[in-house]
């Protein structure tokens, strides 16, 4: 059962819009390093990392200045009798810290999962709760103290190839109901094709993809809808047809006219160790000259 987040065209893998997700994600000079997990007494894996920045790309100072460095760790699931507790993040930025938790209820029921996550400065800030299987329906629920509102989502498979989700948002104060998105989705033989309808803000976005036009070629379009017509545009592709080395394109089209282009090279040296270099250019005239960004990892 797909959860609403999955009911897509699979094209975000290809576009700009998630730095955390996609090839393109930003100028900065980046080193991330995780350490191998130490068994602690058999009860739980404890790992540790720490990822470094420094702001600006390549081509202002190169590899060296001044960064900030944030170590985290985590704790694997322990199982205390039905209930399972895993740390999954605990982040020291700055003065602050981060805290990110999963529960599970193998003990009482597999498709029952929750999750809260807090902060030194915040205090609790999400409580999440999500459900499997209901009936065939995904089903999840965040409370977001943070923002003061509460989503709920749903997402199930109509046929092999059809999805379809639902997705809820309830502010805390003034118009009960913020948000109200419509997902539908289809995928067979390497084409996927998704649409989101945001009901209330009279827009949507439809997004495809296809990994089988070609060898080792992937490419992916994501295009925003609204009354006036067809808005942004990003168009993009990959090729991992080289050994070890993973290619991608990007392109982000508004009001017509190209705005961003990015090109990313990945190579892994093996499991767990990898560099990347991304030139991000805009093309509006806002500003001049390419920025280059620089990650490595290693694990």
């Amino acid at each position: 059962m797909p959860a609403f987040k999955d009911v897509n065209g699979d094209s975000s893998g290809l576009l700009f819009a998630d730095g955390n997700a996609t090839p393109f994600g930003g100028a900065d000079v980046t080193f991330k390093s995780k350490a191998g997990g130490v068994d602690l007494f058999g009860l739980t894996t404890f790992t540790t990392s720490i990822k470094a920045v420094k702001k600006g790309g390549l081509e202002a100072g190169g590899l060296f200045g001044d960064c900030s460095a944030t170590p985290s760790f985590a704790f694997s699931k322990i199982d205390l009798g039905p209930l399972g507790v895993e740390i999954a993040k605990v982040e020291l930025k700055g003065t602050g810290c981060n805290v990110e938790s999963k529960l599970s209820f193998g003990g009482i029921d597999k498709n029952l999962s929750a999750g809260i996550n807090g902060s030194k400065d915040d205090g609790l800030k999400e409580i999440k709760v999500g459900y499997k299987d209901l009936a065939g329906i995904n089903l999840n629920a965040k409370v977001d103290l943070v923002k003061n509102a509460t989503a709920i989502d749903a997402g199930m498979a109509l046929t092999s190839d059809i999805s379809a989700g639902l997705k809820l948002t309830f502010a805390h104060q003034g118009d009960p109901l913020s948000a109200a998105s419509i997902a539908a989705s289809y995928g067979a033989d390497g084409i996927n094709a998704g649409l989101v309808v945001n009901a209330l803000k009279q827009s949507a976005t439809l997004d495809l993809s296809a990994t089988k036009l070609a060898p080792d070629v992937s490419v992916g379009t994501s295009i925003d809808l609204s009354a006036a017509g067809a808005g942004d545009i990003e168009l993009g592709a990959s090729y991992s047809g080289v050994a070890n080395l993973g290619l991608n394109f990007g392109l982000r089209v508004e009001n017509l006219a190209p705005a961003r282009a990015a090109l990313a090279a990945k190579y892994t040296l093996r499991k767990g160790a990898s560099v990347k270099a991304t030139v991000d250019m805009n093309l509006d005239g806002k500003a001049t000259g390419p920025t280059v960004g620089f990650l490595c990892e290693l694990a």
